[in-house]
């Protein structure tokens, strides 16, 4: 009998954000494409031994962090950012692979239930950002301002960093305030129900769960700790997307 050979794509991609993306696969001059929202799966051709990242189309939105495609990773999230907007979208993109077909399906989607949320419980505000060197860039390690008594969603910017690190500052407008650190956490490795140990006395903090979210609740240091509250206590709390810090 006939033996058929079939050559299809290794990959494709589906965009599900709601907005048209730009995909660099690293790989020099004519590696980005554009993938429309709401399109059919669009072929991929690149080397998956190197990081890709993406961006929205749209003017003004910063490449995401590199990462890597792995068949034993069926997803990764990250933060995205406008720059100019002070806008943020976390992204998840998942992997889909099926035994009847040799096409990895790439998802590009808004995450539905972020990794981490960061609560502002206290009179201040507070600043945040991934640590991006071992040194520590103090400009560009806290990048989003987080406001008094409102919360935001959080992922890494750099998911593919072996030591994820978030540093949290205060941003008060008092000397005694200003630009102090709380702390840096390795929020991946934080179980929920853990108080956490931080630089600065005037604050306490602790991470607990929101189903599949670990949130980052930092109070001041005269409140009763997060978790001994009901949780219809929290109705009067406001939920924004964080500021980028000027």
């Amino acid at each position: 009998g006939t033996k058929l050979i079939h050559i299809v794509n290794r990959y494709s991609v589906l965009n599900d954000t709601g907005r048209d993306i730009e995909i660099d696969s690293n790989g020099g001059p004519g590696s980005i494409i554009v993938v429309n929202a709401a399109s059919r799966p669009h072929p991929f051709h690149f080397d998956d031994s190197r990081p890709i990242r993406f961006r929205f189309k749209e003017y003004g939105w910063t490449w995401s962090g590199l990462f890597n495609i792995r068949s034993n990773r069926r997803e990764v999230t990250m933060r995205v950012r406008h720059k100019m907007k002070n806008h943020t979208v976390i992204v998840t993109v998942e992997v889909r692979g099926t035994k009847k077909s040799a096409t990895s399906l790439l998802v590009f989607r808004q995450c539905n239930h972020p990794p981490f949320r960061l609560e502002n419980h206290t009179m201040h505000p507070l600043c945040f950002g991934q640590a991006l060197s071992v040194l520590g860039n103090e400009e560009s390690e806290c990048d989003s301002l987080l406001l008094q008594y409102q919360s935001a969603d959080f992922a890494w910017d750099e998911p593919e960093l072996r030591r994820r690190v978030l540093t949290v500052k205060s941003s008060g407008s008092t000397s005694s305030m200003e630009d102090k650190t709380l702390g840096r956490f390795v929020l991946d490795r934080i179980a929920p129900g853990t108080a956490l140990q931080l630089e600065n006395d005037l604050f306490t903090a602790e991470v607990v769960a929101d189903g599949p979210t670990r949130v980052l609740c930092i109070s001041d240091a005269s409140m009763p700790r997060i978790s001994s509250f009901r949780q219809d206590e929290f109705d009067y709390f406001q939920h924004v997307e964080e500021a980028s810090k000027p």
